[in-house]
């Protein structure tokens, strides 16, 4: 299990937090669900911002 001193992942507090992956969900649902390309767009920037945390922990992983 990886133990980290301190988060690396910046927080922007412009921005809200979700509680949970499944909130987040629904709040682009709700927020985009009207229009399906838009839905799909902000569902891939989610993965991608996913991805690139999932990256970023394992990079400083690797270097602890």
């Amino acid at each position: 299990m990886i133990k980290l001193q301190t988060n690396p992942l910046p927080k922007q507090p412009m921005f809200m937090t979700s509680k949970s992956f499944g909130e987040l969900q629904d709040f682009i649902e709700s927020t985009y669900g009207g229009d399906r390309e838009m839905l799909a767009a902000a569902t891939q920037v989610m993965m991608f911002t996913l991805n690139t945390c999932h990256h970023v922990v394992n990079e400083l992983s690797e270097e602890a």
